[in-house]
């Protein structure tokens, strides 16, 4: 009876944790395009990109990128720690990726990704194979 009793308890402390994990996602919006590869961004996605980077600047919140860049080809939660709390949010806008997995550099990738505090506003750009624009 005690087993039982125990094992009940195991499992619905189990399915509380795994809800609380579901409800992270769903609620932080993760998302990933799917996307065949090799890829490459048509001409009128890339420009787009290319264009709205120019125009972005720090602080500037999440609604007025999707603005200027449309929506991203990833969204990720992040954490300074393995497993730790989340501090904010990573965008990709993909201009080309020859397959899905490995480094970077293995999949000859050129990318921009945006991080964004929990607030939703700008916080770092990295350009990943692609040269910073510079200022006119």
């Amino acid at each position: 009876m005690i087993f039982k009793s125990l094992f009940v308890s195991a499992t619905i402390l189990g399915l509380t944790v795994m809800s609380g994990c579901n409800s992270l996602n769903s609620t932080d919006n993760i998302s990933k395009r799917d996307l065949k590869y090799p890829y490459h961004a048509n001409v009128q996605r890339s420009g787009k990109i290319q264009h709205g980077v120019s125009k972005l600047f720090l602080g500037i919140p999440q609604d007025e990128v999707v603005k200027l860049m449309g929506e991203p080809d990833e969204k990720n939660v992040f954490s300074s720690n393995l497993g730790g709390k989340p501090e904010g949010y990573v965008w990709v806008y993909i201009i080309q990726r020859e397959k899905p997995s490995g480094s970077f550099v293995e999949r000859k990738e050129k990318s921009i990704k945006l991080r964004f505090g929990l607030n939703k506003k700008l916080i770092n750009i990295d350009y990943l194979g692609l040269r910073k624009p510079t200022a006119r």
